[in-house]
């Protein structure tokens, strides 16, 4: 079952899905002067191949959910060559474990020839984030393809169509949009008959065409309370005119619904760091 296992860690990023039911901490790639974080465990292979998930005599076993495999190794492309040139361990952790690789592989530098398949690396904002393996959506991914451990091609598929008339569709930036107009909107008047205690939250739906199809409570379609009123009055205001949000191509795409959280304290007193507030 190990074997198993370990061997679809290393395939494509559909069957990763049906792994881990929580996204996953990746590995990390150098590639030049940078590091990024890559879609793929070429370690998984190697542990295959030598029959036991151990290092160094010791068992390499999930530290938490967003881990599963137990460890973060660390590649670096040099020469049209993979190597290996880290491992840790405990990552879920403020203070994560460096194993010893020169122990196991005879060198702290290792030529990783048993590299066969495919490296997918994610590059630009976080289009969609899924919480599930690998499966969040990013700008781009770039497909490093190896033969025992040589590069032999390279390929990069770009996902978001750019347009300067419409919004860039990264969660968080979107997120920080939207909220920002419905905040220009509300007065500071309408801020001041809030509760202080009061919470809500507005549910911002998006058709597959890319314009904006529902605003509503999260909770509640209609609003429950005069806070919630002026907000959800307001975000139809400043939400009107949105232009299109630029056009995904990745197969696993879906109109997002984007969800906005609002504090009557925040609102009331928008530079309120200590509390926690950024809403100005």
């Amino acid at each position: 079952m190990k074997q198993k296992f370990s061997v679809l860690i290393f395939l494509s990023l559909t069957q990763l899905s049906a792994l881990f039911a929580t996204a996953q901490y990746g590995d990390r790639l150098i590639v030049d002067k940078d590091t990024f974080w890559i879609n793929s465990n070429p370690l998984e292979v190697y542990f295959d191949k030598k029959g036991s998930r151990t290092i160094n005599g010791e068992t390499v076993y999930g530290s938490c959910t967003a881990l599963w495999r137990g460890y973060v190794a660390t590649w670096q492309i040099k020469s049209d060559s993979i190597f290996l040139v880290r491992l840790q361990t405990d990552f879920c952790s403020n203070n994560p474990i460096d194993l010893d690789v020169k122990t196991e592989f005879g060198t702290s530098i290792v030529f990783a020839n048993w590299v066969d398949n495919t490296i997918v690396q994610t590059k630009g904002s976080l289009i969609q984030y899924v919480h599930m393996g690998y499966m969040s959506i990013f700008e781009q991914e770039i497909y490093y393809k190896f033969d025992k451990g040589i590069l032999k091609s390279t390929k990069v598929k770009k996902y978001v169509r750019y347009n300067d008339k419409q919004i860039l569709p990264a969660e968080i930036l979107l997120s920080m949009t939207l909220k920002n107009l419905v905040l220009k909107e509300i007065t500071l008047d309408e801020r001041a008959q809030f509760s202080e205690g009061m919470t809500c939250s507005l549910k911002i739906i998006f058709n597959k065409n890319r314009k904006i199809d529902k605003i509503e409570m999260s909770n509640n379609k209609q609003a429950q309370n005069p806070m919630e009123e002026v907000i959800l009055k307001k975000a139809k205001i400043a939400l009107t005119n949105l232009p299109k949000l630029m056009k995904v191509t990745h197969k696993r795409y879906y109109p997002p619904t984007i969800n906005l959280f609002f504090s009557g304290h925040c609102l009331k007193m928008p530079k309120d760091r200590e509390y926690g507030c950024d809403e100005e």
